[in-house]
């Protein structure tokens, strides 16, 4: 049977948890912080890792491929949310990411009648481009918020010397279904928030170079 915490370890043991999955510190630097048994801090981390985020009975179909051959093939009207991250066109390294304002045209047209009647909408997009996107998303959509996402721990290390270093990203929000948020106002209710993005030492381990943290999901 699992010991009931003094309220002052449950206030250590939130603590430690928004500090790893909110703001992606290490275990360690954890322990240091809040000085308490490494022991006691990975229990803590991990009996509680991502808990709820998917119920036992939802049921996932994965389709794979290229998005503007399979939304053709979807029910019109069929999807309450959309949310998608597409390529950004700022990373040179990467092929994939190389798109021009044609393709972003083509996959908004094609989901925009996929989507119900009631329905949400968050798109992610680069903080440097975010302006010619949002001209092209307005033609389909409108939009409701733009989210900022600070991801600071992307920046750190990097050396640029004619410009300040990008650390957010925006996410648009438009739609008209009722948003679930809670009652009590916290951070969830405004429009911009800080999260780390995956790294390899993280519970949601990096795997590709644009993943966005659990959390902000």
């Amino acid at each position: 049977m699992a010991r009931k915490l003094t309220p002052e370890r449950q206030k250590q043991k939130q603590e430690a948890l928004s500090l790893r999955y909110d703001l992606g510190w290490t275990e360690r630097r954890i322990v240091d912080h809040l000085h308490l048994a490494k022991t006691t801090i990975h229990e803590w981390l991990v009996g509680n890792s991502h808990k709820g985020l998917v119920g036992n009975n939802t049921h996932i179909t994965h389709l794979e491929g290229d998005c503007l051959e399979i939304l053709p093939t979807l029910p019109d009207e069929s999807a309450d949310v959309l949310l998608t991250d597409p390529p950004y066109s700022v990373m040179e390294d990467y092929d994939w990411d190389k798109k021009d304002d044609e393709f972003y045209r083509q996959w908004l047209s094609l989901v925009k009648p996929k989507l119900k009647a009631k329905h949400s909408g968050f798109i992610f997009f680069d903080s440097r481009r975010s302006y010619e996107f949002e001209g092209i998303l307005r033609d389909y959509f409108p939009i409701k918020n733009r989210i900022v996402w600070i991801r600071k721990n992307m920046s750190m290390g990097r050396v640029i010397k004619d410009s300040f270093i990008s650390s957010y990203e925006v996410v648009y929000y438009f739609g008209n279904r009722a948003l679930d948020l809670p009652k009590n106002w916290g951070a969830e209710r405004f429009d911009s928030c800080e999260f780390a993005a995956p790294q390899s030492n993280f519970s949601d381990k990096k795997l590709h170079p644009t993943q966005k943290p659990i959390n902000l999901i």
